[in-house]
C-alpha cells in the first residue's frame, strides 16, 4: 500500500486581518487547497514538498468602510503552510496524494496560529473544532 509519513513542516507564510474578520464572522467563506511544490512534477523521489493554502473571504456589508475598495470582498486570511512528506514507495509529485490525516494535521497547525493571532488581538478564535472538521469534509483534493 502506497504511504506518506509527515517528516516536517512550517509556516510558509501568513497575512490576518482578525479585527475584520470578527466583525464579518457570518460572512467569511473559507477555502482550503494544496499543491505539491517540485521544479519537476516528473521527476521520482522519497521525499516530496507541499503547500497547504487556507484563506478566507468576508463579503462586506453595506456602509462597510472597506466595501468601496473591496466589492467582491475582503481576504481576511491567507496562510500557506509547507510540508515534506516521505512516500514509500518513491513517486512523481504529479502522482501524490496527500494523506487525509496529514492535510488535517497541517490545518490544525495553521488554525492554531490563526486563533493565536485573533487571541493577541484580543478577540476569540477565529476557527474552531466544528468549521475544521466541515472545512476538510468539503475539501476536494489539489488545486
Amino acid at each position: 500500500m502506497a504511504d506518506c509519513a509527515l517528516l516536517a513542516d512550517r509556516l510558509y507564510a501568513v497575512h490576518c486581518r482578525p479585527q475584520e474578520w470578527d466583525e464579518c464572522r457570518a460572512a467569511v467563506q473559507l477555502t482550503l487547497r494544496w499543491h505539491p511544490l517540485a521544479e519537476d512534477e516528473g521527476a521520482v523521489a522519497e521525499r516530496q514538498a507541499v503547500l497547504v493554502v487556507l484563506s478566507a473571504h468576508a463579503a462586506l456589508p453595506e456602509g462597510h468602510p472597506l466595501r468601496a475598495a473591496h466589492p467582491q470582498g475582503l481576504e481576511v486570511l491567507r496562510c500557506g503552510w509547507e510540508a515534506v512528506l516521505a512516500c514509500a514507495p518513491p513517486r512523481s509529485a504529479a502522482q501524490l496524494a496527500l494523506p487525509e490525516e496529514i492535510l488535517a494535521v497541517l490545518v490544525q497547525r495553521a488554525a492554531a496560529l490563526v486563533n493565536e493571532l485573533a487571541q493577541r488581538a484580543g478577540l476569540a478564535p477565529l476557527l474552531d473544532a466544528a468549521t475544521i472538521r466541515a472545512l476538510l469534509a468539503s475539501h476536494a483534493g489539489p488545486a
